[in-house]
């Protein structure tokens, strides 16, 4: 959350270009992030591995396009947790004497980055009370200016939220989550190299489990202390060993490039779901 202060002139002013900036941000993110989703079952698919897109058997586009939905709208369901798919917006406007605070809630840190450099008269007022003023607001001065922040925001807020204080406008507005259609998500493809690896520390992630005494040593550890145990792995000479061995096999086997017509393709009898129904 990033708080600044201006006249509400100039917040109406500067919304309207971030806003388009937010748009044009999410739909890259959204673009990103099908692709990955799709090139993963693409990949697992030529190294004739399982998928979550075989049980019925989908194209990878049409499988990354539903996730990504789907994956949105579990995040809307759960405000509290940050989520990959949350590609929520909001920008609040709290009336104070002659400025006007604004609130910006977003889990994505690229709108975050993109609103604190809005400029045009834009700066941060933040204020807390849960710890001590920041360097510059302790004393003198600066103490006396934390204690008008402390005093704006009260002002702003009273005690009560800020949607029932101010005026909420949704960045991404009426048009909602832009559409991941085919042309983007090939244009925001991972490179060779990546999907190479991921695939690659995939299979590795599978052969250090096969390597332990007994299967059920990992499952205390949960996916982080298992995944930490393998990056540890990988790092000893016989994991990086292991790690050119796979990542030389599995090159040679995934496609350079993906294409539409992979995104589009089906495996077994039912054939590719055209571009036109994504």
């Amino acid at each position: 959350m990033v708080n600044s202060v201006l006249s509400f002139q100039q917040a109406i002013l500067l919304f309207r270009p971030f806003q388009e900036k937010v748009r044009n941000i999410c739909k890259r993110l959204v673009a990103s992030r099908a692709a990955a989703i799709a090139s993963e079952i693409i990949d697992r698919r030529c190294l004739s591995l399982p998928t979550d897109a075989d049980e019925p058997a989908l194209s990878a586009g049409y499988y990354a396009f539903n996730a990504v939905l789907e994956g949105y709208r579990k995040s809307r369901q759960c405000i509290r947790t940050r989520s990959e798919f949350d590609y929520e917006c909001e920008v609040t406007f709290l009336p104070c004497r002659r400025k006007t605070l604004l609130m910006l809630f977003s889990k994505q840190e690229e709108y975050d980055k993109e609103f604190a450099g809005i400029g045009g008269g834009v700066r941060e007022y933040a204020y807390y009370n849960n710890t001590d003023p920041p360097e510059g607001f302790r004393e003198g001065k600066g103490y006396r200016r934390w204690e008008r922040r402390e005093k704006d925001w009260n002002e702003a807020l009273g005690s009560e939220t800020p949607i029932v204080r101010g005026f909420t406008i949704q960045c991404l507005g009426e048009l909602g989550l832009p559409i991941p259609m085919y042309p983007d998500m090939l244009a925001h493809m991972p490179t060779f190299r990546d999907r190479v690896r991921r695939q690659a520390n995939a299979c590795l992630s599978e052969k250090f489990k096969e390597m332990q005494p007994e299967e059920g040593e990992l499952l205390p550890l949960g996916w982080a202390g298992t995944r930490a145990k393998v990056m540890e792995w990988m790092e000893t000479t016989e994991g990086k060993k292991e790690q050119r061995c796979q990542e030389e096999a599995i090159r040679t086997k995934l496609k350079q490039a993906i294409t539409d017509e992979d995104l589009a393709a089906v495996p077994g009898p039912r054939g590719p779901i055209p571009p036109e129904a994504v």
